[in-house]
């Protein structure tokens, strides 16, 4: 056998299964949607509810701790239908894992600012308890924190915080689903490789 042919397959052997690369394709793309949508919801709670990058109530970058990552293996999902390769894979999988501890995360402070802050002040809201004390700046009964932002935002803040934490389950979702495909690609290629040793 010449140096080509050996070369050949060699890079064969390191080729995974085509409906797996599709699969980390489809995962992918679902990714970089939910990264997207979740930039767009962190830019909204930056622009609509920060005042100098500092946001008072609820977790300042939320959203951004997980819209930007999730692209990461996103993007490498289209690696690996491109490439086939087990190194694209692996790097697929260590990724979505990474991503999914971020996720778990992101949610558990989503989940509290919905309870701790945007629950409190939307039944405030409702109730009429709030006013504008200056040029865009809320306040509600009970609090003295005055809000960069007008009363009727509040709503609009605790939707898109629901959004947010939405999102979030999806990545971990997503994050999942990228894992397990990656150890069934793993696991089909072991098989196969044992399978032409026997012959």
């Amino acid at each position: 056998m010449s140096l080509d042919e050996k070369s050949l397959k060699y890079d064969y052997e390191t080729l995974i299964n085509l409906k797996v690369s599709i699969s980390c394709c489809v995962i992918g793309l679902l990714q970089v949607l939910v990264g997207l949508f979740m930039l767009i919801c962190a830019f909204v709670f930056l622009g609509g509810f920060c005042e100098n990058l500092e946001c008072d109530g609820f977790t300042s970058g939320i959203g951004f701790f997980v819209g930007f990552p999730i692209l990461v293996p996103g993007i490498l999902g289209l690696v690996v239908v491109g490439t086939r390769h087990m190194g694209a894979l692996y790097a697929y999988m260590l990724t979505n894992v990474l991503v999914f501890i971020f996720s778990v995360v992101h949610t558990i402070l989503t989940n509290r600012d919905m309870t701790d802050f945007w629950d409190g002040l939307k039944d405030l809201y409702d109730a009429d308890k709030c006013r504008i004390v200056s040029s865009r700046r809320c306040v509600c009964e009970g609090s003295s924190v005055s809000y960069p932002y007008k009363c009727d935002m509040i709503k609009i803040g605790h939707d898109n915080n629901w959004i947010v934490f939405g999102l979030s389950i999806a990545a971990i979702a997503l994050c999942v689903c990228g894992v397990a495909t990656s150890l069934i690609g793993r696991a089909l290629k072991s098989i196969k490789k044992n399978s032409s040793q026997r012959y």
